[in-house]
C-alpha cells in the first residue's frame, strides 16, 4: 500500500512538472521567454488577450503595445511571483476590479498610453507591494474614493493627461509612501 502511494505521488509530481513545462513553451512559441520562463516579453504582437496559460514562476511580464482592450477577472490567477507588469501602449478601456486579485508580490503596474475612463473602488486593493503605478495618458475623468485602497506601499502615481474633472474627498487617503503624483 505505501509502495503504491509512493508511486502515486511520483506519478502527480511528474504530471504537474510536464503540464507546467507545456504552459511555459506554449506561451514561448508566441512571446520571447527568457531566464527560465521568469521573464516573459509579449510585446508588439499584435495580442488582443493575454496569453494563457501563463507559467507561475514569470516575474516580469511585458504585454505592451499589443490590442487589448479589457483586463477580464481571473486573466493571471496564481501570478503569485509576479513584480512587473506592462500594459503600455494598447486600447485599454476597462480594467475588471477582481483583474489583480492574486497578484500578491506585483510592485509595478503601467497603464499608460490607453484609453481607460474609469478606475472601480478596490482595483488594486490586493496590491499591497505596490510601488509605482502608471496611468499616464489615458480617458480617467473621475477619480473616487477607494481607488487607490490599501496601497500602503505606493511611492509613485503617475496621473498626467487624463481628463480628470473630479476627485472624491478620500481619493488619496492612506497613501503613506507617497513622493511622487
Amino acid at each position: 500500500m505505501f509502495q503504491q502511494l509512493k508511486l502515486t505521488f511520483a506519478l502527480i509530481l511528474f504530471m504537474s512538472f510536464c503540464l507546467e513545462s507545456h504552459a511555459a513553451s506554449d506561451i514561448c512559441k508566441t512571446c520571447e521567454c527568457k531566464n527560465n520562463e521568469t521573464r516573459i516579453d509579449c510585446s508588439s504582437r499584435g495580442l488582443t488577450s493575454a496569453p494563457q496559460p501563463i507559467p507561475p514562476n514569470v516575474v516580469d511580464l511585458d504585454l505592451s503595445y499589443n490590442d487589448l482592450h479589457t483586463i477580464e477577472a481571473e486573466t493571471f490567477p496564481n501570478l503569485f511571483s509576479l513584480q512587473t507588469l506592462d500594459f503600455r501602449g494598447n486600447k485599454i478601456e476597462e480594467v475588471n476590479e477582481e483583474a489583480f486579485r492574486n497578484l500578491s508580490s506585483l510592485e509595478s503596474l503601467d497603464f499608460q498610453d490607453n484609453k481607460i475612463m474609469q478606475l472601480k473602488a478596490g482595483t488594486f486593493q490586493n496590491l499591497s507591494k505596490l510601488t509605482d503605478l502608471d496611468l499616464r495618458e489615458n480617458k480617467i475623468m473621475q477619480l473616487k474614493a477607494g481607488t487607490f485602497l490599501n496601497l500602503s506601499k505606493l511611492t509613485d502615481l503617475y496621473l498626467q493627461y487624463n481628463d480628470i474633472t473630479e476627485i472624491e474627498v478620500g481619493c488619496f487617503q492612506n497613501l503613506p509612501s507617497l513622493k511622487t503624483l
